[in-house]
Protein backbone atom coordinates (compact mmCIF):
# COMPACT_ATOMS: atom_id res chain seq x y z
CA UNK A 1 0.00 0.00 0.00
CA UNK A 2 3.09 2.08 0.79
CA UNK A 3 4.33 1.48 -2.45
CA UNK A 4 1.05 2.62 -4.38
CA UNK A 5 0.81 5.71 -2.59
CA UNK A 6 4.27 6.64 -3.60
CA UNK A 7 4.05 5.74 -7.10
CA UNK A 8 0.42 7.42 -7.18
CA UNK A 9 1.99 10.71 -5.59
CA UNK A 10 5.19 10.62 -8.50
CA UNK A 11 2.98 10.32 -11.04
CA UNK A 12 0.83 12.88 -9.61
CA UNK A 13 4.12 15.13 -9.50
CA UNK A 14 4.49 14.52 -13.55
CA UNK A 15 0.76 15.89 -14.36
CA UNK A 16 1.53 18.94 -12.53
CA UNK A 17 5.00 19.81 -14.07
CA UNK A 18 3.30 18.86 -17.44
CA UNK A 19 0.52 20.99 -16.75
CA UNK A 20 3.35 23.79 -16.15
CA UNK A 21 4.87 23.17 -19.22
CA UNK A 22 1.99 23.54 -20.87
CA UNK A 23 1.01 26.60 -19.66
CA UNK A 24 4.08 28.14 -20.33
CA UNK A 25 3.91 27.16 -24.41
CA UNK A 26 0.46 28.83 -24.20
CA UNK A 27 -1.65 25.62 -24.65
CA UNK A 28 -4.73 25.27 -22.79
CA UNK A 29 -4.37 22.72 -19.72
CA UNK A 30 -6.20 19.88 -19.48
CA UNK A 31 -9.01 19.64 -17.02
CA UNK A 32 -8.93 17.89 -13.28
CA UNK A 33 -10.01 14.76 -13.58
CA UNK A 34 -10.12 14.63 -17.66
CA UNK A 35 -8.77 11.22 -19.15
CA UNK A 36 -5.67 12.95 -19.82
CA UNK A 37 -4.81 13.29 -16.27
CA UNK A 38 -6.34 10.13 -15.53
CA UNK A 39 -4.31 8.65 -18.01
CA UNK A 40 -0.76 10.09 -16.57
CA UNK A 41 -1.30 9.89 -12.77
CA UNK A 42 -2.37 6.27 -13.14
CA UNK A 43 -0.16 4.08 -10.64
CA UNK A 44 0.25 1.62 -13.16
CA UNK A 45 2.19 3.96 -16.00
CA UNK A 46 5.59 2.47 -15.85
CA UNK A 47 7.29 4.43 -18.43
CA UNK A 48 6.77 7.56 -16.27
CA UNK A 49 8.10 5.87 -13.19
CA UNK A 50 11.23 4.57 -15.18
CA UNK A 51 12.01 8.11 -15.99
CA UNK A 52 12.92 9.13 -12.65
CA UNK A 53 13.10 6.33 -9.91
CA UNK A 54 13.66 3.00 -11.23
CA UNK A 55 16.53 3.50 -13.47
CA UNK A 56 18.30 6.10 -10.67
CA UNK A 57 17.72 9.94 -10.61
CA UNK A 58 21.74 10.71 -11.26
CA UNK A 59 22.02 6.97 -13.46
CA UNK A 60 23.38 9.32 -16.31
CA UNK A 61 26.54 10.10 -14.47
CA UNK A 62 27.70 6.68 -14.17
CA UNK A 63 27.60 3.50 -12.50
CA UNK A 64 27.39 3.13 -8.47
CA UNK A 65 30.68 1.63 -7.46
CA UNK A 66 30.75 -1.76 -5.96
CA UNK A 67 31.46 -2.12 -2.13
CA UNK A 68 29.73 -1.87 1.10
CA UNK A 69 27.32 1.72 1.40
CA UNK A 70 26.80 4.04 4.30
CA UNK A 71 23.81 5.92 4.89
CA UNK A 72 24.01 9.54 3.45
CA UNK A 73 24.39 12.50 6.26
CA UNK A 74 22.11 15.79 5.42
CA UNK A 75 25.10 17.38 4.27
CA UNK A 76 25.31 14.68 1.53
CA UNK A 77 21.72 14.97 0.42
CA UNK A 78 21.39 18.85 0.70
CA UNK A 79 24.78 18.72 -1.65
CA UNK A 80 22.83 16.35 -3.82
CA UNK A 81 19.64 18.95 -4.31
CA UNK A 82 22.00 21.71 -5.13
CA UNK A 83 23.82 19.81 -7.77
CA UNK A 84 20.39 18.61 -8.73
CA UNK A 85 18.57 22.00 -8.96
CA UNK A 86 21.36 23.36 -10.68
CA UNK A 87 21.99 20.47 -13.71
CA UNK A 88 18.63 18.72 -13.80
CA UNK A 89 15.55 21.00 -12.47
CA UNK A 90 13.01 18.80 -14.10
CA UNK A 91 13.75 15.60 -12.16
CA UNK A 92 14.36 17.90 -9.46
CA UNK A 93 11.41 19.46 -9.47
CA UNK A 94 9.76 16.03 -9.73
CA UNK A 95 11.31 14.95 -7.16
CA UNK A 96 10.25 17.47 -4.67
CA UNK A 97 6.75 16.45 -5.49
CA UNK A 98 6.89 13.32 -5.16
CA UNK A 99 7.72 13.40 -2.06
CA UNK A 100 10.59 11.01 -2.67
CA UNK A 101 12.79 12.86 -0.15
CA UNK A 102 11.82 10.27 2.76
CA UNK A 103 13.09 7.23 0.36
CA UNK A 104 16.01 6.31 2.50
CA UNK A 105 17.07 3.86 0.17
CA UNK A 106 16.54 6.40 -2.68
CA UNK A 107 18.73 8.87 -1.11
CA UNK A 108 21.42 6.10 -0.21
CA UNK A 109 21.46 5.24 -3.91
CA UNK A 110 21.67 8.42 -5.70
CA UNK A 111 24.23 10.18 -3.11
CA UNK A 112 26.91 6.95 -3.41
CA UNK A 113 26.60 7.33 -7.61
CA UNK A 114 26.53 11.17 -6.55
CA UNK A 115 30.18 10.77 -4.74
CA UNK A 116 31.50 8.51 -7.59
CA UNK A 117 30.56 10.97 -9.58
CA UNK A 118 32.84 13.67 -7.87
CA UNK A 119 35.40 11.28 -7.64
CA UNK A 120 35.58 11.34 -11.16
CA UNK A 121 35.51 14.87 -11.92
CA UNK A 122 38.83 15.47 -9.71
CA UNK A 123 40.58 12.31 -11.59
CA UNK A 124 39.42 12.39 -15.16
CA UNK A 125 37.61 16.08 -15.47
CA UNK A 126 36.89 15.39 -19.39
CA UNK A 127 34.66 12.24 -18.69
CA UNK A 128 33.18 13.90 -16.11
CA UNK A 129 31.89 16.89 -18.12
CA UNK A 130 30.26 14.32 -20.77
CA UNK A 131 28.62 12.27 -18.24
CA UNK A 132 27.02 16.06 -17.29
CA UNK A 133 26.20 16.88 -20.27
CA UNK A 134 24.29 13.26 -20.74
CA UNK A 135 22.67 14.38 -17.64
CA UNK A 136 21.36 17.44 -19.00
CA UNK A 137 20.33 15.65 -22.26
CA UNK A 138 17.52 13.18 -20.13
CA UNK A 139 16.83 16.04 -17.90
CA UNK A 140 15.43 17.52 -21.55
CA UNK A 141 13.63 15.04 -22.62
CA UNK A 142 11.41 14.15 -19.21
CA UNK A 143 9.21 16.82 -20.07
CA UNK A 144 8.92 16.18 -23.92
CA UNK A 145 7.80 12.67 -22.61
CA UNK A 146 5.62 14.46 -20.10
CA UNK A 147 3.86 15.89 -22.67
CA UNK A 148 2.74 12.95 -25.01
CA UNK A 149 1.96 11.01 -21.98
CA UNK A 150 -0.74 13.74 -21.60
CA UNK A 151 -1.88 14.24 -25.29
CA UNK A 152 -0.76 11.55 -27.55
CA UNK A 153 -1.61 13.32 -30.10
CA UNK A 154 1.05 15.29 -30.13
CA UNK A 155 3.39 12.76 -30.95
CA UNK A 156 4.24 13.83 -34.37
CA UNK A 157 4.77 17.37 -33.14
CA UNK A 158 7.03 16.51 -30.67
CA UNK A 159 8.91 13.59 -31.91
CA UNK A 160 11.78 16.10 -34.02
CA UNK A 161 12.75 17.46 -30.37
CA UNK A 162 12.82 14.10 -28.75
CA UNK A 163 14.88 13.37 -32.18
CA UNK A 164 17.19 15.45 -31.52
CA UNK A 165 17.94 14.85 -27.89
CA UNK A 166 18.07 10.91 -28.37
CA UNK A 167 20.60 11.93 -31.28
CA UNK A 168 22.56 14.00 -28.85
CA UNK A 169 22.58 11.78 -26.37
CA UNK A 170 24.27 8.80 -28.86
CA UNK A 171 26.70 11.33 -30.13
CA UNK A 172 27.69 11.75 -25.96
CA UNK A 173 28.02 7.95 -25.36
CA UNK A 174 30.45 7.89 -28.31
CA UNK A 175 32.04 10.57 -27.16
CA UNK A 176 32.97 8.95 -23.51
CA UNK A 177 33.78 5.64 -25.77
CA UNK A 178 36.22 7.73 -27.59
CA UNK A 179 37.67 9.00 -24.82
CA UNK A 180 37.92 5.68 -23.08
CA UNK A 181 39.97 4.20 -26.08
CA UNK A 182 42.16 6.96 -26.13
CA UNK A 183 43.45 6.63 -22.45
CA UNK A 184 43.70 3.05 -23.46
CA UNK A 185 46.17 3.96 -26.53
CA UNK A 186 47.77 5.95 -23.86
CA UNK A 187 48.07 3.30 -21.72
CA UNK A 188 49.16 0.89 -24.52
CA UNK A 189 51.97 3.66 -25.73
CA UNK A 190 53.43 4.10 -22.28
CA UNK A 191 53.78 0.73 -22.12
CA UNK A 192 55.26 0.57 -24.99
CA UNK A 193 57.80 2.84 -24.45
CA UNK A 194 58.91 1.23 -21.03
CA UNK A 195 59.60 -1.93 -22.42
CA UNK A 196 61.18 -0.63 -25.70
CA UNK A 197 63.56 0.82 -22.93
CA UNK A 198 64.12 -2.17 -20.93
CA UNK A 199 64.68 -4.38 -23.86
CA UNK A 200 67.62 -1.66 -25.22
CA UNK A 201 68.79 -1.81 -21.71
CA UNK A 202 68.58 -5.42 -21.44
CA UNK A 203 72.41 -6.45 -20.79
CA UNK A 204 73.34 -3.28 -18.77
CA UNK A 205 70.10 -4.28 -16.26
CA UNK A 206 71.35 -7.69 -16.16
CA UNK A 207 75.02 -6.53 -15.09
CA UNK A 208 73.63 -4.34 -12.78
CA UNK A 209 71.63 -6.51 -10.86
CA UNK A 210 74.14 -9.10 -10.96
CA UNK A 211 76.60 -6.83 -9.39
CA UNK A 212 74.20 -6.12 -6.63
CA UNK A 213 73.59 -9.46 -6.19
CA UNK A 214 76.98 -9.87 -5.24
CA UNK A 215 77.96 -6.74 -3.30
CA UNK A 216 75.25 -8.31 -0.56
CA UNK A 217 76.71 -11.30 -0.78
CA UNK A 218 80.49 -9.98 -0.04
CA UNK A 219 78.86 -8.14 3.17
CA UNK A 220 76.95 -10.38 5.35
CA UNK A 221 74.51 -8.93 7.95
CA UNK A 222 75.44 -8.36 11.65
CA UNK A 223 73.24 -11.51 12.90
CA UNK A 224 75.49 -14.10 10.31
CA UNK A 225 78.73 -12.59 11.66
CA UNK A 226 79.65 -15.57 13.72
CA UNK A 227 77.95 -18.03 12.12
CA UNK A 228 79.22 -21.82 11.92
CA UNK A 229 78.60 -21.86 8.09
CA UNK A 230 80.79 -18.85 7.79
CA UNK A 231 83.94 -20.31 9.21
CA UNK A 232 86.74 -21.50 6.16
CA UNK A 233 86.24 -24.56 4.95
CA UNK A 234 82.31 -24.47 4.78
CA UNK A 235 82.22 -22.16 1.83
CA UNK A 236 79.37 -25.19 0.29
CA UNK A 237 76.93 -25.21 3.14
CA UNK A 238 73.91 -23.86 2.77
CA UNK A 239 72.66 -20.93 5.30
CA UNK A 240 71.70 -22.01 8.74
CA UNK A 241 68.00 -21.66 9.00
CA UNK A 242 67.75 -20.40 12.43
CA UNK A 243 70.94 -17.88 12.86
CA UNK A 244 71.42 -16.67 16.22
CA UNK A 245 71.52 -13.16 17.57
CA UNK A 246 74.49 -11.41 18.45
CA UNK A 247 74.39 -10.22 21.96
Amino acid sequence: MKKFCKQSSLLLALAMIGSSLVLAAGEKPARPGSPENVALAAPSDPAALDAVSDTGLLSALGPIPPGPTTRPTPADIESLKKFLGQNAPNHSRVMRLAEITSDAAFWTREVQRYHAYQSTDQVFPELAKIRLKRLKYEDDLLPLVIRIRRNPARIDDIRPQIHQIVQDLENNKIEEQKWRVGQLKSMIDDSQKKLDAEEHDRDKLVEDRTNRILERARKPRAFEANRPDQSPGNDDLPPTTNPTKVK
